[in-house]
């Protein structure tokens, strides 16, 4: 043990055991924090906008004054160059930009916006102004002043996701295995390439209720593993049931092979690792109506609708249940054969969560993976490509806490090995001194 009194060897001693202590509690702590990773640390955390205000969704993202009483609205993406504006008195302008530019009246006035293409929405704006001169006539030096009341587009100075950061692209799936879909849709299902996307989220959804309804029943650990078509076989063929992760997957492929992007949505939530919540389902997108469109085959609901025709998403149908609301949703079912659509009743009751019962409950909008249970993917949400969640809750520290730890951890380990090397060198630096001082000492 003469070695230790070398004072390079006591230093990276002292260091390796420092190493080893600080990897030991790192170690622990990220070992805790995985065991409790459903309890707020697995996910990112995002609002309303993140999900449904997408780089695709037709937006005012900013307003420009062109001169007293001409608004200019800054509209992203860019849908049209030339705009048909409807004045408050029925009459009509051209805007040749594809900002359009209105020109506005005194007082609380409604403009109808029309873009000069086929399929795009119109923009509908309810804006009170009041001019200087009206000011100044009642003695104020107030300015212009504009106050949009309602807009029928969403107004928002950033977006942060598109359409595909959450939808499957078909080269996530198997070209044979697209193909043989395909083929299904137009020839077994008869899904017409002009037909709504509504009606053809029903007529596919329909079909596929039809074929898998039956079994549903606990499946195999195995078909996680298998591609939807793979699993969709293995269930239609009586060799395997179904839960709701696998009507999604199988709902979210064929979709995609029909051209409508679709994106999985869970609802999650854990307490003391007691589950308060668990279900998943899909989200489609209807680009006649510019919206995600909530569908959950697993319980035979394709669509919900509001009043005016227009689909639910995923948060508004959650915020219905909590506000007591649910009334107002009308749900296109799959009802003893037949396609019926329904108001809120108590069957639909117990597919929402009550968010005011249960604020921890978390909305998890799924990032596409080719295989959410390979290891590499596993690893990759864990860490740098995390799922986006919604929650009441929800908040982003203890997925950068989690993040921390990991990289305490990694550090700490290079720590050991570095201070570990160095010990080694030192050590056996001293061994051999005293080896060579041991040998001069017995020379005569």
């Amino acid at each position: 043990m003469a070695f230790f009194k070398s004072t390079s060897s006591k230093k990276s001693l002292a260091g390796l055991i420092i190493s080893l202590l600080c990897f030991a509690v790192f170690t622990y702590v990220n070992a805790w924090i995985f065991k409790h990773k459903n309890e707020g640390f697995l996910n990112k955390y995002g609002n309303y906008p993140d999900f449904y205000i997408l780089h695709e969704t037709p937006s005012i993202v900013g307003f420009k004054k062109t001169g007293a009483g001409r608004l200019q609205c800054i509209i992203s993406p860019n849908i049209s160059n030339s705009w048909t504006i409807r004045m408050p008195d029925g009459a009509e302008h051209k805007s040749i930009d594809a900002n359009p530019v209105i020109i506005l009246k005194n007082g609380k006035n409604r403009y109808e916006l029309t873009p000069d293409t086929n399929d795009a929405i119109p923009l509908i704006l309810n804006i009170s102004y009041v001019g200087s001169e009206t000011y100044k006539k009642r003695g104020s030096s107030s300015g212009d002043n504009y106050h949009i009341i309602e807009s029928n587009y969403p107004i928002i100075d950033y977006k942060r996701y598109g359409i595909y950061d959450f939808a499957y692209r078909e080269n996530l799936y198997k070209k044979e295995e697209l193909a043989e879909a395909k083929k299904m849709i137009h020839e077994d299902i008869g899904v017409l390439p002009d037909e709504d996307t509504m009606e053809k989220i029903v007529k596919i959804s329909k079909y596929l209720y039809d074929k898998i309804e039956q079994y549903s029943d606990i499946p195999s650990d195995g078909m996680k593993y298998l591609s939807p078509l793979e699993q969709y076989k293995r269930i239609t063929s009586g060799k395997d049931g179904a839960w709701c992760h696998n009507y999604a997957v199988i709902y979210t492929f064929f979709m995609t092979a029909a051209g409508i992007p679709t994106r999985l949505v869970s609802v999650e939530g854990e307490i003391d690792r007691v589950k308060i919540a668990g279900h998943i389902f899909a989200e489609s997108f209807v680009k006649e109506r510019g919206k995600w469109a909530f569908s959950d085959m697993n319980s035979g609901i394709f669509l919900s609708e509001n009043p005016n025709g227009n689909p639910y998403d995923t948060i508004e149908l959650l915020y219905l249940k909590a506000s007591d609301s649910l009334e107002k949703a009308s749900f296109i079912c799959y009802d003893k054969a037949e396609i019926k659509k329904r108001a809120f009743d108590a069957k639909t009751l117990t597919l929402f969560e009550n968010l005011k019962s249960k604020p921890n409950v978390e909305i998890v909008y799924q990032l596409p993976r080719a295989n959410r249970y390979s290891l590499p993917s596993m690893l990759n949400r864990y860490t740098i490509n995390p799922d986006i969640a919604y929650s009441p809750e929800g908040s982003n520290f203890k997925y950068y806490l989690k993040l921390t730890f990991l990289a305490l951890g990694l550090v700490s380990f290079m720590a050991v090995i570095g201070t570990g090397i160095l010990f080694i060198r030192d050590s056996t630096k001293t061994l051999k001194m005293k080896t060579r001082k041991n040998s001069s000492a017995g020379t005569p």
